[in-house]
């Protein structure tokens, strides 16, 4: 605390006006990220009714206080994270399970930041001889919320170490602090870490080849996807290429440079188009926050599951720090790219996630993703149905499929088959994973007495269920599917039998478990189970629907009663939350 407060009192009068006082609280991850929170921080600042602070006032006082209350403006959202990661209903989480959980909502800690934490969280319940249990501690909700609070706290104290250090480090100027403020520690991490399971291919001794490089960008998510912008990109490599055929972080950070600003037109060329439609033109031209969805549904944001949606909401909030009710074009750009950065890393945390599940190795992961590089020629990031052929066929063409299979396997990543086929990776992986564990899915079906057809039927429609699932779909949602889908093939009465069963078995339900219980409802169904079955295969779910229908309903502020117009602010709010 002495060592921030010293820091961000610049004129050295031993007291921290309101404005150094706000940036302090960013210094020890206290910064507040929504407009609720900025209220209430601005209302405990305020409620001292006087210009200035000094160390102990700030220190005994305004901290602890601004501490307590972003803590339980955030305790509801923590609540339903524990009731989700807490899948078993066993009213703990492991430190393990915490840390996963922040992963898949893009938040990826050091583990110096995590063994910190873990240590302060410890001295602070008075347990800190349980340290050597390490990431086998469990804690209840109020431990859970505690540790989560010194986790976010550390972990945005050191992004601004790190950043502070990289630029000492390259010796950047002031410009070049506010040209990087939102990319520069993730641009770092892209250059010098290496873990493809978290799609970095850096290199630790700060030096890369070529090949390394483009390596790098692929995954950066900036890489232009036209033939033109490619070719420009071949020959700004060439000019910043060091004379021994090398590269820095210095020369990657100029080449980053041109490609987010290629990304930058190509939204500012959206955004114009729609701000014209508004009746504004012109650079300087104000988007209103409850225009800002509408926005970011044009530039193409549109989160697939629950977990990308709130992200999606807490930047969009972020993103009007002072609550002005407006963004020029620039800021509505860079929303957009912090979004498309935090959505990728989900990505690549949820591939991580599935890859482990799967019980395949790092090499596994490393063949599997240069095969879909490889045959992704255009750079897209998706393989089409040729592309996707190919690489299916050199990596398991042992295990090919007749096409009435693939249809099905396609219908179970939630693909139309008879439309254009697009796969990315995780898809790809999961396609992967059913062609290995086919045949001991069809000893799994046989087992209960179905055939390898209609086994293989069940499996596309248990995956269909929740295409984003690890290994096992939620109790809730095969009942959700049961009670919409076989209305026309039996009674109420009869329903209710089935969901008896499904109903003894645990909230997360396995492959064999929803076996017997699509057996049981084969006892019930009058007619052709074969046709009950497609009717299952096709249903959809509401909540899906939300995912699905963000583009028409994210069309309003996420900010309280500014917003004017017809665009609903109900509907957005019921989507994120």
């Amino acid at each position: 605390l002495k060592q921030a407060f010293g820091k961000h009192d610049t004129d050295d009068n031993d007291a921290l006006d309101h404005a150094e006082l706000l940036q302090c609280f960013s210094e020890l991850g206290l910064r507040p990220k929504t407009q609720a929170e900025r209220r209430e921080v601005r209302e405990i600042v305020w409620s001292y009714d006087r210009l200035y602070f000094n160390f102990e006032d700030f220190a005994k006082h305004v901290v602890p206080e601004v501490r307590e209350k972003l803590t339980e403006l955030r305790r509801l959202g923590l609540l339903n994270i524990f009731k989700e990661t807490d899948a078993h209903r066993r009213g703990y989480l492991t430190v393990e399970e915490v840390l996963n959980m922040l992963r898949r909502t893009g938040n990826f800690l050091g583990d110096g930041v995590c063994d910190e934490a873990l240590r302060s969280y410890l001295l602070l319940v008075g347990q800190e001889d349980r340290i050597h249990h390490g990431r086998r501690i469990q804690m209840d909700l109020e431990g859970f919320i505690s540790f989560v609070r010194i986790l976010q706290e550390y972990h945005d104290r050191d992004n601004v170490d790190t950043f502070e250090r990289i630029v000492r480090q390259f010796g950047l100027t002031a410009e070049d602090e506010e040209l990087w403020k939102h990319d520069l520690v993730d641009f770092h991490k892209m250059f010098y870490e290496y873990d493809p399971f978290t799609g970095k291919y850096g290199s630790s001794s700060g030096v890369m080849d070529e090949s390394g490089l483009i390596t790098v960008l692929r995954e950066s998510g900036y890489m232009p996807k036209t033939r033109a912008k490619q070719a420009a990109l071949s020959q700004l490599i060439l000019k910043v290429m060091r004379p021994d055929g090398t590269f820095t972080f210095m020369e990657f950070l100029q080449i980053m440079l041109t490609l987010r600003e290629y990304d930058r037109e190509r939204l500012r060329r959206i955004i114009e188009t729609r701000l014209q439609s508004f009746g504004r033109q012109g650079m300087s031209a104000a988007v209103r926050m409850h225009e800002l969805g509408e926005l970011l549904t044009e530039c193409g944001v549109m989160p697939r599951n629950v977990d990308e949606r709130q992200e999606i909401r807490a930047l969009m909030e972020d993103a009007d720090y002072e609550d002005a009710g407006v963004l020029t074009r620039d800021e509505v750009v860079i929303v957009c790219q912090r979004i498309n950065a935090k959505v990728r890393g989900m990505q690549h945390e949820r591939e991580r996630q599935y890859v482990l599940s799967a019980g395949w190795t790092e090499r596994n992961f490393a063949e599997f993703r240069a095969a879909f590089q490889n045959f992704d020629e255009d750079m897209s990031e998706v393989l089409e149905r040729d592309e996707l052929m190919k690489a299916v066929e050199v990596l398991k063409g042992h295990y090919w499929q007749s096409q009435g299979n693939m249809d099905l396997m396609f219908m179970a990543l939630g693909i139309d088959p008879n439309k254009e086929i697009k796969v990315n990776f995780l898809m790809f992986l999961r396609m992967l994973q059913m062609l290995d564990e086919s045949e001991a899915r069809r000893q799994q079906g046989a087992l209960v007495g179905f055939g390898r057809d209609h086994t293989d039927t069940l499996y596309s429609a248990y995956q269909a269920l929740e295409p984003e699932s690890t290994g096992s779909v939620k109790r809730e949602t095969v009942e959700r599917c049961l009670t919409s889908s076989t209305s026309r093939w039996i009674s109420k009465l009869q329903l209710v039998e089935v969901l008896r069963v499904l109903g003894q078995e645990p909230p997360q339900v396995e492959f064999g478990a929803f076996l017997r219980t699509m057996k049981t409802l084969e006892g019930h169904v009058e007619g052709n189970f074969e046709e009950c079955l497609h009717d299952v295969l096709t249903w959809e779910d509401d909540k899906k629907d939300d995912a699905a229908t963000f583009g028409e309903d994210l069309v309003t502020s996420t900010t309280s009663n500014r917003s004017t117009g017809p665009l609903r602010r109900e509907s957005l709010l019921k989507l994120l939350n």
